[in-house]
């Protein structure tokens, strides 16, 4: 009986020690900054912060304020936990100044850091290498490419809750691709401009546009991001002294690109850093006066590699053509095998013929030269019915429409 009241004893003892010490278990608040990079003075705002304890167990969410800070309150003294990151905000903070960079650190001449090789690291493949060079360079920058890192480098936060800190940080996060050291994560210029000194005239419906610095310029990199009309004209080709200069043309944007740390190339005001062959829409143009304006992304590195943060261009406008646009008398009309078309400004010239069902559809299209002021034009693969005709020639459209009955 009395051993029995004995382990009565101990066993009360030891479950109110038990309830006495996870009853009053330490708690704490614990708060930590996030910034960019290592950029003290650049707080990450509105950034997703997920916690959870060391077992993997989600505990909550906060949303980090101004200050970039997140806080957390109830937090047991003396356990782990780690804090995930999820940011949605998509800053253009990279460009050829980081395919530039990534340059010197393959050649050994420049040290990354931790959070920088992370970046660096844009195809994802757990290595910087000139894979990582060319997707920054032409598929990113030239092509509009998303990495296949992803957009941004979101290192885990792990800490430990201690009696004595109750604050850490700050994490650092980072653009995937950004490998600068800039002062500020915005990239933007302070000035870029260009001027037009003159306008220049097609010819046989091309014509060739320079692009030039205002003045003498040493270049490491060049990245232009040209806006234009592309319903007016279509971009034929692009020239320029650099070689290995690559360029991407889509809706109505140029954008070109090219950087390399041991090549250097010397522009003055007479000397195009590109020049653009165009060729005008004769359908559409009636005088118009059209240009190549700068958009943003436009950034060109010096020789150590930095960006001129000044940037004065200067080009041409061109003027089109006056698309003329008549109506010829086809004869005979309705036809059988052929019909022709009096144009007074045939000289020897090359026709397109383009001949359309009643549906919009293009059945029939050849190049015709003919002397004199009449054109023949062959029916004998048409079937019966109506078609619409046109015939360019330079500048000049005609066009009307034509029975076929055979």
């Amino acid at each position: 009986m009395k051993k029995s009241l004995l382990l009565f004893a101990g066993l009360f003892i030891f479950l109110s020690f038990s309830l006495t010490s996870t009853s009053f278990a330490q708690t704490d608040s614990y708060s930590a900054n996030v910034i960019y990079g290592n950029q003290m003075n650049y707080p990450i705002v509105d950034l997703q912060v997920d916690l959870f304890d060391a077992d993997g167990n989600f505990l909550g969410t906060d949303i980090t304020n101004e200050a970039g800070f997140f806080t957390f309150n109830d937090l047991t003294i003396g356990d782990s936990f780690t804090a995930k990151f999820s940011y949605d905000v998509n800053y253009n903070y990279v460009d050829l100044e980081d395919a530039y960079h990534i340059l010197l650190y393959l050649f050994g001449m420049e040290e990354l850091d931790g959070i920088q090789l992370l970046a660096a690291d844009v195809d994802a493949s757990n290595a910087v290498d000139f894979t990582d060079f060319w997707y920054v360079l032409v598929s990113y920058y030239v092509n509009d490419l998303d990495f296949p890192a992803g957009d941004w480098v979101l290192p885990d936060w792990q800490f430990e809750m201690t009696a004595d800190k109750a604050t850490g940080g700050p994490a650092h996060i980072r653009r995937v691709g950004d490998v600068t050291n800039d002062d500020q994560p915005d990239k933007s210029l302070d000035y870029v401009q260009i001027d037009y000194n003159d306008i220049v005239s097609f010819s046989n419906n091309t014509v060739a546009i320079p692009i030039y610095f205002n003045e003498s310029i040493s270049t490491n990199g060049v990245g232009l991001v040209l806006g234009y009309n592309n319903e007016l004209v279509e971009v034929l080709d692009i020239e320029s002294p650099i070689e290995d200069l690559h360029y991407n043309i889509n809706n109505g944007v140029i954008k070109i690109g090219w950087t390399d740390i041991k090549t250097s190339y010397e522009f003055d005001s007479e000397t195009p850093i590109v020049t653009i062959h165009v060729k005008e829409n004769a359908l559409l143009s009636n005088n118009q006066t059209e240009q190549f304006s700068i958009l943003e992304g436009t950034h060109i590195l010096n020789k150590s590699g930095e960006k001129y943060n000044h940037l004065n261009f200067t080009s041409s406008q061109f003027k089109l053509s006056d698309a003329s646009i008549s109506s010829g008398t086809a004869y005979p009309n309705p036809c059988q095998e052929a019909f022709a078309v009096s144009i007074s400004e045939m000289n020897n010239e090359i026709a397109e013929v383009n001949i359309y069902n009643s549906l919009g559809q293009l059945v029939n299209q050849e190049n015709i030269r003919q002397n004199g002021s009449e054109l023949l034009i062959n029916t004998q693969n048409l079937e019966n019915g109506i078609y619409i005709y046109q015939i360019k020639i330079n500048s000049t459209l005609v066009s009307g429409t034509i029975a076929v009955r055979k």
